[in-house]
């Protein structure tokens, strides 16, 4: 079971580091709106330059909403790895209890064992002065 958690930290690190490359590829696409719009503003109307900058702006909108909605999973991805390291920390403790347990009762079986043997000794003794 602890196998499966940890696949799925996997999982949840390797869309964290995709979600970091969107919010990156993100960046990037603003700055080189940016860049183009101070090369265009030089050479378009004030009308053109106008509408260029209402669609750069809902652009932007749109990108923010996807970075605000990015953080809220890395919110939630993170939760979930606190949660997960938890639910490992809790199965070691029971692995290492069961581990404990075990070595009490390998322990009793020899005691038996032993006893076992001792008891059929004594036994064999009483039947051998029987005779």
């Amino acid at each position: 079971m602890s196998e499966t958690m940890l696949a799925l930290i996997l999982k949840r690190l390797e869309v964290l580091d995709e979600l970091k490359q969107i919010v990156f590829s993100l960046r990037d696409g603003q700055e080189e709106i940016r860049a183009e719009m101070e090369g265009l503003a030089v050479s378009l109307s004030v009308g053109e330059i106008a509408g260029r900058v209402t669609a750069i702006e809902s652009e932007m909108r749109v990108m923010k909403a996807d970075i605000a909605e990015l953080r809220t999973d890395v919110a939630q991805l993170k939760q979930d790895v606190s949660n997960l390291k938890n639910e490992v920390a809790e199965l070691k403790q029971d692995v290492a209890e069961l581990k404990n347990g075990q070595l009490r009762q390998n322990d009793m079986l020899a005691t038996l064992s032993y006893r076992t043997l001792d008891h059929e000794t004594q036994l064999r003794n009483l039947r051998r002065t029987a005779n």
